[in-house]
């Protein structure tokens, strides 16, 4: 099973229609062993009085959502053939290693609709999906396999399900999908650890299976197995620092994880001096590079789901030394007011706002890149970089310096017509930078007018201006200020977000606006990343409208071969069905910051 498919399954579950949510989870996260690479906890699906209070949960059981949540079904058994048609294909490209090795499955006999939304209730119950890293050791004796014979490929994998009050439905799903399979398993009961357990044994590869109290136990090693029976049996708790509890990592991010968390994960960031080596396959020298890149710096990538009443929240984080010359450096201090600020009006649909640091960006891949050429010698980074300054006129520092690494995109149309949409990027010199742009768009510029502090350029997209000729269309429309460029395809949309900067500065526009300021106070004071958006503004039925003249219009170019669009499939049936009204009645805004501090890079985002 991938690992992304774990995800959305998990996901899913919150929107099961679960009566309640057991008690605790399979087994908390800071017992599990001390080489736990990573895992994802699953807490239960959400009890009905969370689930009827939650706007997003509201919006999935609304009956008027129903095409929606029956066409989702649909891509999963679409997903599913796609997935089985190239296993049976024997291409290398659709080898996927898996974490359990899961056999290929009889199109005649396999899953139902029906049998899967009954089986989809197993996951009304909490289950924990991880992997532990290969023990010391075990690689060398892998390699010192007899002659003829494969070294044993390390696969750290398991799964830990609840199983209490699902005994039966297990039971009847684990015996349907053995149906499915085109060769049968060969089944051995074992004993391990005193635990009655089966060893399933496919061409791909062996796998561990047990259902003992309330639990059942899934794994690809028997030691991992061995390793997670004793840690759901113990009745006296292990050593501190023989669990995950004991971890430096997991301590640093405990404070986003805990029993308040409906799905959480944890990954821990390996040595990866010692998994690289000191050279790749191909030569490169590996220990250098990691050296340069300061990859020691990350500690761990966490991430958690709540539901908070009516809200439902996201946080996640990349942990660890933000110290200067680490990688942590390509974020940005970030600011109290971004200065795209001016262009967002009070009636903003959507805004988002990034900063990055572009020097340090460069630094770092100067850095990395150099780490990999012989002492004393140009590589051919070097090469690259000098032609790049040849071709702006400029040193790449200077150039990228005249860049804030402030990038901003405003929507007010509520029908979110992609002509309304507003792009800007903040700069600090405009006279080096129209330089800069006039050096770089030189055959592609149309035309260019100053108009006061503004200089105004109408850029082709398609097509060049040379020598022999014009020959451009598709055009895209630039102003430069002094401190930002403002992009947008139509001229007069570009004039008017101009237009509407005086009066949005002297007014607030919508940073002014009462909710967007409640949304606001929520992160630290500065973000290197903003993000806002307003479902009571959206027309969704100019939305609807919209999308269902796109899909007709793709399906009758599919159809003709005429176009360039040959890629649209016919209209869904789910969107013609869909009433979107129920998304004004549910949802109300969607919020999200980012920031850097002295832990690490977070993100945390609001729904309700």
């Amino acid at each position: 099973m991938k690992c992304g498919r774990v995800f959305f399954f998990a996901i899913a579950a919150i929107f099961a229609g679960a009566a309640s949510a057991p008690a605790q989870a399979p087994i908390e996260p800071a017992q599990l062993p001390a080489r736990t690479l990573f895992y994802v906890l699953w807490r239960g699906a959400p009890a009905p009085a969370a689930r009827q209070a939650n706007s997003l949960l509201a919006l999935w059981d609304d009956p008027d959502f129903a095409p929606v949540r029956s066409a989702i079904v649909e891509g999963i058994l679409s997903e599913r053939d796609k997935a089985d048609a190239k296993k049976s294909s024997g291409s290398p490209q659709a080898t996927e290693k898996m974490m359990f090795p899961v056999p290929a499955m009889d199109q005649k006999t396999r899953l139902t609709r029906q049998e899967i939304e009954e089986f989809a209730t197993l996951l009304d119950n909490p289950f924990m999906l991880g992997y532990f890293s290969e023990p010391e050791g075990h690689a060398a004796s892998a390699k010192s396999s007899p002659a003829g014979k494969a070294a044993h490929a390390w696969n750290g994998g398991f799964l830990l399900y609840n199983r209490a009050g699902k005994e039966a439905l297990l039971t009847k799903a684990v015996a349907r999908l053995r149906q499915e399979e085109k060769e049968p398993a060969q089944i051995t009961p074992v004993m391990i650890a005193g635990v009655a357990a089966l060893k399933i044994e496919h061409k791909t590869g062996a796998s561990y299976w047990a259902e003992t109290g309330k639990f059942a136990i899934g794994a690809s090693e028997k030691s991992v197995f061995e390793e997670i029976l004793k840690s759901v049996g113990e009745k006296s708790p292990a050593a501190v620092e023989a669990t995950l509890g004991g971890s430096a990592a997991f301590r640093e991010a405990q404070p986003m994880l805990g029993a308040g968390n409906v799905l959480e994960f944890f990954f821990r960031v390996p040595d990866v001096k010692k998994l690289a080596g000191d050279t790749s396959a191909s030569g490169i020298r590996v220990a250098p590079l990691l050296d340069t890149l300061h990859l020691d710096s990350l500690h761990s990538v966490v991430g958690s789901l709540t539901l908070e009443g009516a809200r439902t929240r996201f946080q996640g984080a990349v942990l660890g030394d933000t110290a200067e010359g680490t990688v942590f450096d390509i974020w940005a201090g970030g600011s109290a007011t971004p200065a795209s600020a001016a262009l967002a009006p009070a009636d903003t649909v959507y805004y988002s706002e990034t900063q990055i640091d572009l020097p340090a960006i460069l630094a770092t891949v100067r850095r990395a890149a150099r780490s990999l050429s012989p002492a004393g010698q140009s590589g051919i980074a070097d090469v690259v970089e000098n032609s790049i300054q040849t071709r702006i006129g400029m040193p790449l520092d200077d150039a990228l310096a005249l860049f804030t690494g402030e990038i901003t995109s405003v929507q007010t149309s509520s029908n979110f017509d992609p002509a309304h949409y507003v792009v800007s990027i903040g700069i600090r010199k405009k006279p080096e930078t129209l330089k800069l742009l006039r050096t770089m768009l030189s055959e592609k510029i149309s035309s260019e007018r100053a108009e006061g502090d503004t200089t105004f350029f109408k850029i082709s997209l398609s097509g060049s201006q040379g020598s022999t000729g014009v020959a451009q269309w598709n055009f895209y429309h630039l102003a430069v200020t002094p401190e930002m460029i403002v992009g947008a395809s139509r001229a007069e949309i570009l004039r008017e977000a101009l237009a509407r900067r005086a009066q949005t500065a002297s007014s607030g526009g919508l940073f002014a606006q009462p909710k967007f300021q409640e949304s606001r106070g929520r992160f630290p004071e500065k973000l290197n990343g903003l993000g806002y958006l307003d479902f009571q503004r959206v027309n969704w039925q100019a939305i609807k409208d919209r999308w269902i003249a796109e899909a007709k219009k793709a399906g009758v170019n599919e159809k003709s071969g005429a176009g360039a669009n040959k890629t649209g499939a016919a209209m869904p049936a789910w969107l013609e069905q869909l009433d979107p009204a129920i998304f004004s009645r549910h949802l109300h805004t969607l919020s999200s910051g980012s920031w850097k501090d002295a832990t690490g890079f977070r993100f945390d985002a609001w729904l309700e």
